[in-house]
């Protein structure tokens, strides 16, 4: 997905009903390893895992200058996919991230 900061961000999607939930990978890792957590959650929760900028299949087109360059993506990706409120769930540095996300948009995070 295009995001309007010229990253392209890839995702990973689980479950067809419930609560959204997003959830962020750590450092020098993907979207991949949250899938067997993802096929546990799958029959409750509607689940989002992005690739990271610069992780998985997403770009790195701009440097990261501190995790605020990531929330912001995180943003901009449920921005663009119509996620206005959800849980996020973070592991490593994706709970890093996650604090960041709620941090500056407490309206989207649950």
């Amino acid at each position: 997905m295009q995001l309007i900061n010229g990253e392209t961000i890839g995702y990973r999607e689980a479950g067809r009903a419930g609560p959204p939930v997003v959830m962020l990978h750590g450092n020098m890792t993907s979207s991949k390893h949250m899938e067997i957590l993802m096929a546990r959650m799958e029959e409750r929760y509607k689940i989002f895992a992005p690739d990271m900028r610069g992780f998985g299949v997403s770009t790195y087109n701009q440097r990261i200058v501190s995790l605020k360059d990531l929330a912001d993506d995180i943003r901009f990706w449920a921005d663009s996919l119509g996620l206005h409120r959800f849980a996020l769930v973070g592991w490593s540095a994706g709970g890093g991230v996650a604090m960041q996300m709620a941090a500056d948009n407490p309206d989207h995070v649950d």
